[in-house]
């Protein structure tokens, strides 16, 4: 069977937006993926419209991790695109055999969010990441399918969509997404977050009978927490599955720096010896990336974690349980860093064996009474290989 000048082999797929063939293009003797587009709706204006802007979309983009688009063509009132062919398999089938590592996942993620961190780059959000659409092959992943995306730059064409009308896979969309809300960057990362966590965990965090029931958990119930994680790696789950859009990771090379410090993290400890169990520390700090990174160092130096988000949660810790060492942020709601120092000068039981703070303030100036309590500053923003060299220097004599 031919369409054009193809030589269609065999199916590899079929979705609302058309069916995907294996076929061989003569000129080039290469193998390519046809996906053409059902002739009910290439009948249909805006879904030839919508066909048209795929192919746009999707040409402008060019990233190993993301299928190549070559051409869109047309043979009577059939419409197709002609693609680079993936061979693997997508990564649904390797969810289903169970709970994926944390090293391979955190792989997979990265992988993903270079391509969606390229889309991004060029203004164009996917809309529809999810497992079906995140290949695996011998060359590493690949995101398909831009069907769906929207361009979001300024000059971009009108919507080829009714207002209001909800484009995407139910389980895996924003909360702003099933809304019909204005979506950006940040929706890629939570879908992203909904693939990441079932990689993890074997199972989708918001479940349902139905699509509604779904849409209604993802919008307004806080998902399942992860177990048997590392902290820090849930951490960044569970940041990416924010309801709030300003809550998440803004960019997914935002997201990526923080897999790669868990990911070296969990490299090292897989290769290095750890030394002792230091004790415990404590992270009071009210923004989430920098507790991730100050609990990958101590993590790494054999500390057990506890965190607070600010001074308030972190004179309760401190109350309660005795730590080897505290990293405090000093500007945080409710009570802040300094308030915590007033705290353990004057409350010497509660005084941690070494205090550290954190700050963007340059050439910050300590009080002499606060230098009697402060082993050393930590400047932000922070860098993961300073900051644990700097943490051994000064924990050394404990």
């Amino acid at each position: 069977m031919k369409i054009g000048q193809y030589e269609l082999l065999s199916q590899l797929g079929a979705g609302g937006m058309g069916q995907v063939w294996r076929a061989m293009d003569p000129r080039l003797a290469r193998e390519v993926a046809i996906k053409i587009l059902p002739e009910a709706l290439a009948a249909d204006s805006e879904f030839r419209a919508r066909f048209l802007r795929e192919a746009r979309v999707a040409a402008r983009l060019n990233h190993p991790h993301i299928a190549t688009i070559y051409s869109v063509e047309e043979q009577d009132d059939a419409m197709f695109l002609v693609m680079e062919v993936v061979d693997g398999a997508p990564l649904t089938n390797a969810i289903a055999a169970g709970p994926m590592g944390e090293a391979r996942a955190i792989e997979i993620v990265r992988q993903v969010a270079s391509a969606i961190q390229e889309a991004h780059a060029a203004g164009i959000v996917h809309r529809d990441i999810k497992p079906d659409n995140i290949m695996l092959s011998s060359r590493g992943v690949k995101v398909l399918d831009f069907g769906i995306a929207r361009d979001l730059a300024p000059h971009a064409e009108p919507r080829m969509t009714q207002a209001g009308m909800i484009l995407g896979t139910p389980a895996y969309m924003s909360p702003e997404q099933a809304q019909g809300r204005a979506i950006a960057a940040s929706s890629d990362i939570f879908s992203l977050g909904v693939v990441f966590y079932e990689m993890l965990a074997g199972r989708q965090p918001f479940g349902g009978d139905t699509a509604i029931a779904v849409m209604v958990q993802l919008m307004s119930i806080a998902h399942p927490p992860l177990r048997g994680v590392t902290p820090a790696l849930s951490a960044i789950v569970d940041r990416c599955l924010e309801k709030q859009p300003a809550a998440r990771f803004q960019s997914a090379r935002e997201l990526d720096a923080a897999l790669a410090i868990v990911y070296a993290t969990a490299a090292a400890r897989a290769t290095v010896v750890l030394p002792p169990a230091q004790g415990r520390a404590l992270v009071a700090d009210d923004d989430p990336t920098s507790r991730l990174l100050f609990r990958a160092a101590l993590e790494e130096l054999g500390y057990q974690v506890d965190e607070a988000v600010d001074g308030a949660e972190a004179v309760r810790h401190l109350k309660t349980r005795h730590y080897a060492a505290m990293i405090t942020d000093l500007l945080m709601p409710r009570l802040d860093g300094w308030e915590v120092l007033d705290f353990v000068r004057t409350a010497h039981k509660h005084r941690p064996e070494h205090v550290f703070v954190a700050t963007t303030i340059r050439n910050l100036r300590l009080s002499e009474a606060d230098q009697g309590v402060v082993d050393g500053i930590v400047s932000k923003p922070i860098r993961i290989e300073e900051l644990r060299e700097f943490l051994d220097s000064a924990t050394a004599t404990s």
